[in-house]
């Protein structure tokens, strides 16, 4: 089987950065979302209701599974990104405060 070099060479490079966010990380990536057994149950039972109430439609508790991990998979990026961003604004906000308390004008 062939594998071009410059595959080779961009895995290597990002598996090293992946590695290393993993570390720092305690071995998640950004975006990861940990829920714990109770609170997956309870989701996976709201799903359930929800399909119940509002589309009239049964649905097995394995379904509900696959269709919560499917929105947290492809939501978690965004929220986290969200999340992010609005800490990033938020301290640069306190910065410029911190900055013209400290700063402030003397007079001349």
């Amino acid at each position: 089987m062939y594998i071009p070099v410059c595959f080779l060479q961009w895995s290597r490079d990002y598996s090293e950065i992946f590695n290393r966010k993993e570390s720092l990380l305690g071995g998640r990536l950004p975006g990861d979302v940990e829920i714990t057994p109770e609170e997956r149950k309870a989701l996976v039972t709201g799903v359930v209701k929800f399909f119940d109430t509002a589309m009239e439609q049964e649905l097995s508790e394995f379904r509900a599974e696959m269709i919560l991990d499917y929105f947290i998979e492809r939501l978690s990026p965004v929220v986290y990104n969200g999340a992010i961003a609005d800490a990033g604004a938020f301290i640069a906000e306190r910065l410029e405060d911190m900055e013209a308390t400290l700063f402030a004008k003397t007079p001349r």
